[in-house]
């Protein structure tokens, strides 16, 4: 088995193993409102049936498996960094406090290079 199946291989069963632990953080999720939950729930659900597919497409070779990584990758970047770095910025703004800015910061930089990262490393991959 070539470097390159390997690697396939390995995308593919990381994404069908931890594809569904985003589903089980928003079951265990609590939110004041029982519609919040569900919505919670039922994006959380198709974002994790996506990744569970494309990882099986990855395992099969298929060249949307790929897009659909670097979509649902997007996705998580924006949920779990852009949106709190704001919540953050805000705060910190808001009462002053410099050390929430530069950890704010610091997380942007961090997520933004792994996302300009995995662009170009897709980028590569496409014929």
């Amino acid at each position: 088995m070539n470097m390159q199946r390997r690697k396939e291989l390995l995308s593919g069963v990381l994404w069908i193993v931890f594809s569904p632990l985003v589903l089980l953080m928003a079951l265990i999720a609590k939110t004041p409102t029982l519609t919040e939950y569900y919505v919670g729930v039922g994006l959380c659900g198709a974002w994790s049936i996506c990744g569970f597919v494309s990882g099986f497409g990855r395992i099969a070779r298929r060249r949307w498996a790929i897009g659909v990584q670097t979509i649902l990758c997007g996705i998580a970047f924006i949920a779990f960094c852009l949106i709190p770095a704001a919540m953050l910025l805000f705060y910190a703004f808001k009462t002053g406090i410099g050390y929430f800015v530069v950890i704010t910061l610091a997380m942007l930089l961090a997520l933004t290079l792994i996302v300009v990262g995995s662009w170009r490393r897709r980028q590569r991959q496409i014929p």
